[in-house]
């Protein structure tokens, strides 16, 4: 009778000791993703975050019922398998989202992304894009006007001779740079105009 009892109590230990371990497991996982980014991500389909979220209730509600109540071998036993089974729901879908190197490419999210601006929101997106490439520009013409003087500077063609059949080139098509960057600023200054006037009327 006594060694009834003591097996008892070592498989008592033994199940408080998994859900313990179960626990950590959560705790661990909702650190890594967050509940309210799963559904944001494309790596997280929206039935995924669906079964994460009604398994984390199952634990939760398992885990209380565990804590309130004076339960057997077997219903010990049923409600252990239950958070067991409901945390390796979670892990699977949670490391499939994470292993996923290249998550599923989807205009979709950038399209309700744009529905939830206001058209000055969305012109202003548009100013900061366009100002972006004008400063690319500007670069690219800094590079045209000043990479020969800095490459003289420096004595790059001394030092890497490697490197020589670039710099010709360089120099060789510096005024064809100059002539596209000028050009992709004026059609993109243009267009920009254009946008702004069918803005105002």
């Amino acid at each position: 009778m006594l060694q009834i009892k003591k097996l008892e109590i070592k498989k008592m230990d033994n199940m408080y000791e998994l859900i313990r371990s179960l626990k950590d497991q959560v705790e661990t996982m909702l650190k890594r993703f967050e509940l309210k980014n799963v559904e944001d991500t494309t790596m997280v389909s929206s039935e995924d975050s669906e079964v994460v979220r009604t398994s984390l209730d199952v634990i939760k509600t398992t885990t209380e019922s565990l804590k309130n109540a004076e339960v057997g071998d077997e219903v010990l036993d049923n409600k252990v398998s239950q958070i067991t089974e409901a945390v390796e729901k979670v892990s699977n879908i949670l490391s499939k989202g994470k292993d996923k190197l290249i998550p599923d490419f989807s205009l979709q999210a950038y399209y309700d992304f744009l529905d939830t601006l206001s058209l000055l929101e969305e012109s202003a997106l548009l100013h900061i894009l366009i100002f972006i490439f004008l400063l690319l520009c500007i670069f690219s013409l800094f590079s045209v006007f000043f990479g020969n003087e800095i490459i003289k500077y420096f004595k790059l063609e001394e030092r890497y001779p490697k490197l020589e059949l670039y710099f010709k080139l360089r120099t060789k098509f510096q005024r064809y740079y100059l002539i596209w960057n000028i050009f992709t600023m004026l059609v993109v200054c243009i267009i920009g105009i254009g946008i702004d006037l069918l803005l105002l009327y």
